[in-house]
């Protein structure tokens, strides 16, 4: 065994700790394979969402902004549980943090809303 992998799996991997600025669509996928916090500037409303290649035990944290004219919808992805209901107020981020379990991203915080 390696001393720097764990059941075969490199031990980077459960050290993930990156951003991603997601580019605002109707439809964005947070990507666990690639950050695990992620930011999105809402432009529009987001009617549909995704969280896809996330890692169990990986912790996920979503800040999840409006633009200059808030208002802005945001549905969160199905296999998150727990999404808040976010903040509306134009030129503010809500923020919220989840532990995948390799099926479901489960709230381990309440959102802070509107920052």
């Amino acid at each position: 065994l390696n001393a720097d992998t764990v059941d075969g799996k490199h031990a980077s991997a459960f050290a993930l700790a990156s951003f991603a600025d997601i580019d605002y669509t109707v439809t964005p996928t947070f990507n666990g394979a690639a950050a695990n916090t992620f930011k999105i500037i809402l432009k529009g409303n987001v009617s549909h969402s995704e969280l896809s290649n996330a890692t169990a035990g990986e912790q996920l944290n979503f800040i999840v902004c409006q633009d200059a004219s808030g208002g802005r919808s945001f549905v969160w992805p199905k296999n998150v549980r727990g999404g808040a209901i976010l903040g509306t107020t134009a030129g503010t981020c809500s923020t919220q943090s989840f532990i995948f379990d390799g099926t479901n991203a489960y709230a381990i915080s309440a959102a802070i809303v509107n920052q």
